[in-house]
């Protein structure tokens, strides 16, 4: 099996699935994040996944990082912890790592969140209209 969880968190009525993935035969980090994401306490719920990320993404190696974004929403405070991600894994652009977000929409206001992030994290997102 080439991919290897690292982090997973199932959905709920309130928060995304998150799922970090190690793909060996490709040497690529995954992330997705799919799914509404409206925490009520977005500090724990992003927490244990820069926790995650701190303790044992550090200590794999990997070329390629792919994140893909496919939210139906996500409101103004989780868009901060969502920046602190892309911009995280954006410094393992230091390390000779390649980078590619993928941000997947439905209408023009998700359309304009995902641009506007691409403007604010210095990062040409891949911009698909969802089918």
């Amino acid at each position: 099996m080439s991919e290897q969880p690292v982090y997973i968190r199932l959905a709920t009525a309130k928060t995304p699935e998150i799922r970090v993935t190690l793909d060996t035969k490709r040497n690529q980090l995954n992330f997705l994040v799919r799914g509404r994401c409206i925490p009520e306490n977005p500090v724990e719920f992003f927490d244990p996944l820069f926790s995650k990320i701190e303790q044992k993404i550090a200590t794999v190696s990997f070329d390629k990082i792919k994140h893909d974004y496919d939210l139906e929403y996500v409101n103004s405070v989780s868009l901060k912890f969502i920046i602190k991600l892309i911009k995280l894994l954006k410094s393992y652009e230091n390390k000779g790592v390649s980078l590619t977000v993928n941000w997947f929409y439905e209408d023009d206001d998700s359309y304009e969140i995902g641009r506007d992030l691409s403007l604010i994290t210095g990062i040409d997102f891949n911009f698909e209209v969802k089918k």
